[in-house]
């Protein structure tokens, strides 16, 4: 098998850039000597991807090793643990074991000064061919990892300064990650300190909400005089749109009597914020325009009335701040307004 006798420059400048040192560029090690079990180093949040292993295996096997794993020596079990190149390494110990086209595994071997640069050089390093993309999971990690070794310590536990040095660290290593997915790994990352945060509910979510929540009632369509719109703001004023000339079709043709009840219609919405401050607002907003619909255009008309408007709860945090079911406003007939 083709490999490198040297640790490549590249990588050679990222050890020296976080305070570690290289101790032996050419190690080459029995799959005795070195600690299996042992899985703290990993920088991704599941164990070894089968299908990753396979074409990291025909990769070695057609160019050789160009990228060889590193390890650390560990004085307390006299074995070497692994620092980057899992995956290559399992595949070097079967290449060994199985094949029997190696007799030992190449490495090279260094140290860092503390946890957190050991940390910053894994994740910095984990850019080979071929490439497997890291998850939300393995962020997740990344960051409660630092949290451990004390990265964020200088913080002192202000929620704007973590924030920033959360997405700092995400930005560099994690930049595929978009914001709102940064947000869930902030927050996910230092659940316990139980911040506030204003969730976004995809299509998905806000349909398996309404399932749960309306078990009898259909979405989208005339029945009984009831009348279900969901989606965010946009979608459900549309949706709205649609039951009114869907309710004016109906008395055209005589299925519903002009002198009978309006159609009520139950709206469920929920809207893209950043901060708890600016859902006040755009809750209260969302009120004013439909009681004004209500008051100057759907009442008088006698055809379609919003008989309520209920928020997607988007509000996380500590109990007694985080919001876990809808929050529901009726409309009250004698002050033409929407009442909790």
């Amino acid at each position: 098998m083709k490999y490198s006798k040297t640790i490549s420059e590249e990588t050679k400048d990222l050890i020296l850039e976080n305070n570690g040192e290289v101790i032996n560029e050419d190690l080459q090690l029995l799959p005795s000597q070195i600690n299996w079990i042992y899985k703290d180093n990993q920088t991704r949040s599941g164990d070894l991807d089968l299908g990753h292993k396979a074409a990291l295996s025909a990769d070695i096997k057609s160019r050789g090793l160009i990228e060889k794993p590193l390890v650390m020596f560990d004085p307390k079990t006299k074995m070497y643990v692994p620092i980057v190149g899992h995956h290559r390494l399992s595949v070097l110990r079967s290449h060994i074991e199985s094949e029997k086209i190696l007799e030992r595994i190449p490495c090279g071997e260094v140290k860092f000064e503390n946890e957190i640069d050991k940390q910053l050089f894994m994740q910095g390093d984990n850019d080979h061919r071929p490439a497997k993309p890291h998850t939300r999971q393995d962020a997740i990690r990344f960051i409660k990892n630092m949290r451990k070794y004390g990265y964020f310590d200088d913080a002192e536990g202000d929620e704007k300064n973590l924030k920033e040095m959360c997405f700092c660290l995400l930005e560099k290593h994690y930049c595929r990650l978009n914001t709102s997915r940064k947000e869930d790994v902030f927050h996910e990352s230092f659940s316990d300190k139980k911040m506030t945060r204003v969730l976004k509910h995809t299509k998905e979510d806000v349909k398996s909400f309404i399932e749960s929540s309306f078990k009898s009632q259909k979405g989208f369509v005339w029945s009984a005089n009831k009348y279900l719109a969901w989606g965010d703001t946009n979608s459900a004023r549309k949706a709205v749109a649609v039951a009114l000339e869907k309710r004016v079709h109906d008395l055209d043709k005589g299925k519903v009597k002009t002198s009978g009840r309006r159609g009520k219609i139950s709206v469920v919405t929920h809207f893209s914020s950043k901060a708890t401050v600016d859902l006040d607002q755009l809750r209260k907003d969302f009120l004013k325009t439909e009681e004004l619909l209500n008051k100057h255009a759907y009442g008088p008309g006698k055809v379609i009335i919003i008989d309520r408007v209920s928020f997607l709860p988007q509000v996380d945090g500590k109990r007694g701040i985080k919001e876990t079911k809808l929050i529901t406003y009726k409309w009250d007939y004698e002050t033409e307004q929407f009442k909790k």
